[in-house]
């Protein structure tokens, strides 16, 4: 279910920081759904800089799925780095593939 921008209880979880309830909500499915921005429930929890519910969040993607922008071409990585939040940045690219 999604309210009039797209949102699910995912995006909602992870706006607010609840990482209890994000991982009651997690699924292969929805992990990666996108709002009317184009933006996944990481994309929330980094906005907001909740660590805890972007590590679990984090924990359920592909990196793939964590590289994917919003309709502004920035991705979680991007917003996290802009915003100051360290520990995000670090745990993001930790799920990122090495590249040579």
């Amino acid at each position: 279910m999604q309210d009039n921008e797209g949102r699910t209880a995912l995006h909602e979880a992870a706006d607010a920081g609840h990482y209890n309830m994000i991982n009651s909500l997690v699924s292969k499915d929805v992990v990666a759904r996108q709002d009317s921005y184009g933006r996944t429930a990481l994309h929330w929890a980094v906005n907001n800089g909740h660590e805890l519910a972007a590590k679990t969040l984090l924990e359920h993607m592909t990196a793939d799925q964590v590289m994917i922008p919003d309709k502004l071409s920035q991705t979680d990585l991007h917003r996290a780095a802009q915003f100051g939040f360290e520990t995000i940045v670090s745990r993001i690219q930790e799920t990122l593939p090495e590249t040579t």
